[in-house]
């Protein structure tokens, strides 16, 4: 094979050796494979890890949960407008500018029947991490 001299070697290098590109592909190719799995219930992933950590804590507010996902203010509240008009979960004002986060009757229906979905979803993350992992092993080992 004909070497191509048009190739920035420092280009080469990283993409080969970086573990950001790696874990940004593990994070693409788990989006998607979480997104497929959901779209018939008509919920997206991102979605679907805010109400999962909703139902987890119980009663919380925006900015513990912002902060438990390290997602921006404006994505979290966008996410949430979302979920509330999907009737997935309550938001409270409880005291002056204090509010409480909840998942519906609905919301909590919808993570049991997505559970069996989520369970299958799951093992094929798990067998793109463990590739992943192998292919990290070589990067760290270099």
């Amino acid at each position: 094979m004909k070497e191509n001299k048009n190739i920035n070697q420092n280009c080469l290098s990283i993409s080969n050796q970086c573990l950001g590109v790696r874990t940004r592909r593990l994070s693409r190719i788990t989006a998607k494979i979480f997104d497929d799995a959901l779209r018939p219930y008509g919920i997206k992933s991102t979605q679907y890890t805010i109400l999962v950590f909703i139902g987890r804590m119980g009663k919380s507010n925006p900015k513990m949960l912002g902060e438990k996902l390290a997602l921006e203010k404006s994505s979290l509240s966008r996410a949430l407008k979302n979920l509330q008009k999907d009737a997935l979960i309550n938001i409270e004002m409880i005291s002056g500018l204090q509010t409480q986060l909840s998942l519906t009757k609905k919301g909590n229906q919808l993570i049991d029947t997505t559970y069996p979905v989520w369970q299958s979803a799951q093992a094929q993350v798990k067998n793109e991490v463990e590739n992943l992992v192998n292919d990290i092993k070589v990067v760290l080992d270099k």
